[in-house]
């Protein structure tokens, strides 16, 4: 954490992250054919087989007994539908060199086949020594356009510059130059992880330290450097002046090469298929399995440039399932033993704007905006309150060790400057008694997340009762320019709130076959019953509406007020804000010009700036309409946008006109996850009996007074019910859905099949693994026959 390192201690005193396999495969293409080429590409391949995440926490972790209590305790259920624990020899017939269970390392997440592929273009850096260039030495230029690939990475410079930076000329702009660009594509076969907070939090800070603010070692036995600024009237540290002042004779002609500034863009791919993903808990003897999620695909997309950075992550349909053991319940009511959850989808994208306004060339840019966005589809599904315990005992757990705020340091950097570069005790425009602060730039910068959910329909049930509680759409948004009298503010709009109470009136006396296994509390949407019922019939259910509680339009509005010692901050951020956006003028709210006369005082929650693209979400986003389905705004479903327009929901922003998970059954035009948009009527909806679930016909979106009717959309699993890896996979009604998820272990590579697996593909393979990728691009030989896959690995 923080990169600190401790040299003086002779035991492990770091959590430690391991990555383990059968298999490592490292392949690179250095082209050095061409003599001094204007770019040069390198390309690097890694691939793993049979990977696992291994993870050791060192007896001074307060939370080790946790993890192992844990690690001990947990009972998994297996593919099969077993219940698996005592693991204690699970990695025994695995190579092991260090990472052993016996030392203290846990495998925390199981891979089969894991591909990285790096391509990284620079432009060549040759010296420009004095005529002619032999004066420098063979070894020495190669030593130069090397050093870029070092580790840790370093430009060695030549003795002599012919650049010269004249005083009062425009600053250098390094966007002038074409960028060195590094793509990044990672692909991720099915995966079975135990979550634990350590490790999650472990990565947090294994990011921080290789692309955060913690990139330098920092040894606990040596003393932190105190800062040699000083009090400046123009805003510069001392030491700027000191050398200004040492080289006043040559700052109109100082060496200056501005090919050391180049920019550098970044494009990073991430695609997982396949994740088991089990919410670890403590367990006893009587207790269930602990959660599972099913997830199919996990998809995640940045482009980092050196003005913005964008980026996109995005969820397939999603099902939790968490089980409990009461066995009062009788034969037809066995069903309620496993209780589900699913989201249609969730869609979250981020975007930060930088400027390098008052910056030198080789400082970094500041952050002076970040806006995000979160979107969520349908919640859906039923649980028991004994579920429901568990899944909160779960999540509890999670956040504990995430957190795990007994084993956090202390940050070795010093206090986060103000945004004028200097310390905010040092800064003039601070209080001499200390009443005020300059503020930092994190605290001043424009601020704006977006939260809005399609809807939320979850049932609490058990034998013969269930509590129905439906929200649609809700609409939440908070920036920190909410106005002038405010610090922050939130507002968020709930159109219609509904809370049901239901008895089962043929509990008792109901009219069923079959030894009375039909399931009366089934109230699954996708979940059809076990036993094939048609629901119409002797064998259909009635339910009885006994209570209900209708609200809407809901409307919160809260703020946080200015304290007195910010007094003034509004003003600093707006001329902070204005400072940084003149160039660029993305946060339109700040500007009155033609373009956006019409986002002037508005913020960035309701349309007033930049936000990939044109904003369009914004603009509507507190006036849900049913033109919102056909429009595909602040919607959950798949959609491509044309050319020049903000991106749909899932679609890809590295790729034109391309869907992020663009192998079926999500590139077809027959299947849809959200429902269509409907009818508007100002008739009060209608209460129908013989459905537990709430009809796609009564879906709220407005008002109490706004009914949509509308024919339910085919879903995946409806699609697909005749296949029958689709149809057992996405069921939750099945004995064990876990089971189902995925084919036998004969088959390393499993997925679902397409639509159209019926006809063979151009060359005769069936093309029903999209993460082939990891094989056809692998240089090794070693891999059995590739399987045709859309791959982009190896474009």
């Amino acid at each position: 954490e923080y990169n600190w390192v401790d040299c003086s201690s002779q035991s492990q005193e770091n959590m430690c992250i391991a990555f383990c396999g059968e298999l490592f495969d490292f392949s690179f293409d250095l082209p050095f054919v061409d003599f001094l080429p204007a770019t040069l590409p390198l390309r690097f391949w890694i691939q793993g087989e049979s990977m696992d995440l291994s993870m050791y926490l060192p007896e001074v972790f307060t939370s080790q007994c946790i993890v192992l209590a844990l690690d001990q305790n947990a009972r998994l259920l297996g593919r099969d539908g077993s219940i698996i624990r005592g693991r204690l020899n699970e990695n025994s017939r695995k190579w092991r060199n260090k990472c052993q269970r016996s030392n203290g390392w846990l495998d925390c997440w199981s891979v089969p086949i894991v591909a990285l592929s790096i391509n990284y273009t620079y432009h060549p850096m040759p010296p420009y020594g004095p005529p002619p260039q032999a004066d420098i030495t063979t070894p020495e230029k190669e030593e130069i356009l090397l050093s870029p690939m070092r580790i840790p990475r370093s430009r060695k410079s030549p003795a002599l510059h012919h650049w010269r930076q004249q005083s009062g000329c425009p600053k250098f702009d390094p966007t002038t130059m074409s960028a060195d660009k590094v793509t990044l594509d990672l692909e991720i076969g099915p995966s079975v992880l135990l979550v634990y907070g350590s490790w999650i939090r472990g990565f947090v800070n294994l990011k921080e330290n290789i692309f955060g603010d913690d990139q330098v070692f920092t040894d606990m036995n040596e003393k932190p450097e105190m800062p040699a600024n000083t009090k400046t009237v123009d805003g510069n540290t001392a030491g700027d002046n000191q050398a200004a002042g040492s080289d006043d004779d040559n700052t109109s002609c100082k060496d200056f090469d501005p090919r050391e500034f180049r920019p550098l863009e970044v494009v990073v791919s991430i695609t997982m298929h396949d994740i088991q993903a089990h919410l670890v808990k403590n367990c006893n003897e009587n207790d269930p399995p602990c959660p599972i999620i099913l997830l199919e695909r996990f998809g995640f997309e940045m482009k980092k440039g050196y003005k913005e950075t964008q980026l996109q992550l995005l969820l397939s349909p999603a099902i939790l399932l968490s089980s409990d053991k009461v066995t009062t319940r009788t034969v037809r009511d066995r069903h309620l033993n496993q209780g589900h959850l699913m989201l249609s989808g969730l869609q979250l994208r981020g975007q930060a704007m930088f400027s390098d306004e008052g910056r030198n060339v080789d400082q970094e840019t500041l952050e002076y905006a970040w806006l995000l966005e979160i979107q969520l589809g349908r919640l859906t599904g039923k649980m028991t309150t004994p579920q429901l315990h568990h899944l909160v005992t779960s999540l509890e757990t999670l956040l504990l060790l995430t957190t795990d705020c007994e084993n956090q340091l202390v940050p070795p950097r010093l206090p986060s400057a103000c945004h004028h570069g200097l310390a905010p005790v040092q800064c003039p425009d601070s209080d001499p008694d200390g009443s005020y602060r300059c503020p930092s730039a994190d605290q001043i910068k424009y601020r704006m997340v977006r939260v809005a959910i399609d809807a939320i329909d979850l049932h609490i049930l058990e034998s013969g009762t269930a509590i129905n509680v439906y929200a649609a759409p809700i609409r939440f948004s908070t920036c920190n320019l909410h106005g002038n009298q405010v610090k922050s503010g939130l507002t968020g709009v709930l159109p219609c709130v509904r809370v049901r109470q239901l008895i089962a009136a043929n509990h008792h006396f109901g009219h069923t076959t079959g030894g009375g296994s039909s399931s009366n509390t089934n109230t699954t949407g996708s979940g059809r019953s076990q036993h094939g019922r048609s629901g119409t019939g002797e064998n259909s259910d009635l339910w009885l509406e006994v209570g209900s509680v209708s609200l809407g339009p809901l409307i919160v509005e809260a703020a946080v007020s200015l304290s007195s010692t910010d007094r003034n901050l509004h003003l600093v951020q707006h001329k902070y804000l204005k400072t940084h956006d003149e160039k660029s003028k993305r946060l339109w709210f700040l500007w009155t010009n033609d373009k956006t006369s019409n986002s002037v005082g508005k913020c960035g929650c309701i349309g007033g700036c930049v936000f990939f693209g044109q904003n369009r979400n914004g603009k509507r986003f507190f006036k849900p309409n049913r033109q919102d389905a056909t429009d595909g705004i602040n919607i959950a479903a798949f959609r491509i946008n044309d050319a020049g327009k903000d991106p749909g929901f899932g679609q890809s922003i590295l790729h034109e006109a391309q869907l992020v998970f663009h192998t079926p059954p999500y590139n077809s035009h027959d299947v849809s996850i959200h429902d269509t948009a409907g009818v508007w009527v100002d008739s009060a909806p209608k209460v129908v009996m013989g459905s537990l679930k709430a009809p796609v016909d009564q879906v709220m979106m407005d008002s109490p007074h706004l009914q949509t009717r509308v024919e339910r959309s085919r879903s995946v699993t409806e699609t697909n019910k005749d296949s029958p890896v689709i149809g057992s996979r996405l069921s939750t009604a099945t004995v064990s859905p876990v089971s189902c998820v995925k084919t036998s272990l004969g088959r390393r590579f499993s997925y679902t099949s397409c639509t159209n697996s019926s006809k063979p593909a151009a060359n005769g393979q069936s093309k029903d693994v999209p993460y082939a990728r990891l094989l056809d691009a692998s240089p090794t030989t070693l891999l059995p026959p590739k399987l045709d896959s859309d791959s982009r690995l190896h474009a």
